[in-house]
Parts: C-alpha cells; sequence; structure tokens
C-alpha cells in the first residue's frame, strides 16, 4: 500500500474503529454496567496492533500527499482517540481503586476476626497466626 491516500484512510478507519471500542468502554464504565470491555476482545486488540503497525508505516513512508482534508480527518480522529484514551485510562485506574480498596476492607476484617480473642469464654481461642492467605496484589 504505497498511495498516500490510499494508506491515511486505511489509518483513519482503523482509528474510527478504535475510538468506537473506546467509547463503548467508557459509556460502561461510567454507567457502572460492566460487560466484557471492548478493549478486551481479541479482534479489537489485533486492530490495535495493526493501528500501531500502521502508524509506524505511516511515518516511514510519509502520508504528506494524502489530500489535506484527510490529513486534517486524521489528525482530528488521532487527537480524540487520545483524549478518549487518557479518560479511558482514568476510569479504569478509579474501578482500580476502589476494588482493591474493597479487598484491603475485607482482608483487615478477616484479619480483626481471626486474631480477636474471646476473653470470657469457657475454653479461651488462641490466637491465630496473621492471614497470610490473604494477598494484595499489587504488581496490577
Amino acid at each position: 500500500m504505497s498511495d498516500p491516500a490510499e494508506r491515511a484512510e486505511n489509518l483513519l478507519s482503523l482509528t474510527t474503529r478504535l475510538i468506537g471500542a473506546v467509547e463503548a468502554d467508557i459509556v460502561s464504565l461510567q454507567s457502572g454496567t460492566y460487560p466484557p470491555m471492548a478493549l478486551t476482545d481479541p479482534v479489537i486488540e489485533q486492530m490495535a496492533l495493526a493501528y500501531t503497525r500502521e502508524v509506524a508505516a505511516a511515518k516511514k513512508a510519509g502520508v504528506k500527499d494524502a489530500p489535506a482534508a484527510m490529513l486534517r480527518s486524521l489528525k482530528d480522529a488521532a487527537a480524540k482517540l487520545k483524549t478518549l484514551l487518557k479518560r479511558h485510562e482514568h476510569l479504569v485506574g478509579a474501578m482500580r481503586s476502589a476494588s482493591e480498596g474493597m479487598v484491603r476492607a475485607v482482608a483487615e476484617e478477616v484479619e480483626k476476626m481471626r486474631t480477636a480473642t474471646m476473653p470470657y469464654s469457657s475454653a479461651p481461642v488462641a490466637r491465630r497466626n496473621a492471614a497470610a492467605a490473604i494477598v494484595y496484589n499489587k504488581v496490577i
């Protein structure tokens, strides 16, 4: 695909489809409905990889010879995609923080219950070791 206009058109098409997927995820995250995220769909992942390759190829081969209107549309779409991806990252980060906070709260409550003593029972309960089975996933 050496024609700059054709390359720009293909890149615009990929950008538009990725924008649709990101927008769908943002709507899901904002509304509180959590169907499978569009960006985790293998087809969308392949499309994102193709987009990355196309951008690199367009930079190398140059799409500056494409029609000005096409280039303007492409720049606008790329800017919109970048803005949407930042918003998506923010929302996913917020969801991650909330879910990690809930896990920590449950783990702390379990730890309190396990280490609590019952001083006024007929058979005092021995203290258990720390709740080692509850692991915080700090990698993700």
